[in-house]
């Protein structure tokens, strides 16, 4: 997956032509409430083309709300249930409008955090998919208040040091 997408950059244009060179599925983690029309546009353009590019909601603004700059969090214990289920909302309806049946109602939170509180959230709002960093471990897949989870499997940042190491 390739996460923080909002704006188009020459990156995201390479990434997914070197997927689509290779006939390789790429989950495109888009920030709703950040997408500009060019980024939106030259997307829906991509995903047009093949079935192998899937979109997915990355949290809605990608803003800390987190008590500290160490534990940064969207989706952290000191959001209100309502304003979660507002933004899950919000945010599935720009994607869905935008890319139609390449959406796929997966969440994946900014910075793989989200409080179990609000996975119920996820559900109601009809999301199938969490995908985060948890105590489960890397790579396990497991049901979780009526949604399947999947750990983040493979980061190619070590994001302490903010050194690629892929």
């Amino acid at each position: 997956r390739d996460d923080d997408i909002g704006e188009l950059s020459d990156n995201l244009a390479k990434l997914i032509d070197l997927f689509a060179g290779y006939r390789l599925p790429l989950n495109l983690e888009v920030i709703p409430g950040l997408l500009t029309p060019q980024c939106r546009d030259f997307l829906k353009k991509k995903c047009g083309r093949t079935k192998l590019l899937e979109v997915h909601q990355h949290g809605f603004l990608h803003k800390n709300h987190g008590p500290s700059m160490t534990e940064k969090s969207e989706y952290g214990a000191q959001r209100t249930g309502r304003v979660v289920l507002k933004e899950l909302s919000e945010g599935k309806k720009i994607l869905r409008k935008a890319f139609g049946a390449s959406f796929f109602e997966a969440f994946s939170p900014p910075w793989n955090r989200m409080h179990e509180a609000h996975i119920g959230s996820l559900k109601a709002r009809g999301f199938k998919v969490l995908s985060r960093s948890s105590d489960e471990g890397r790579g396990v897949i497991f049901y979780n208040k009526g949604i399947y989870e999947i750990n983040v499997t493979l980061d190619i940042i070590e994001w302490k040091k903010r050194e690629f190491i892929g």
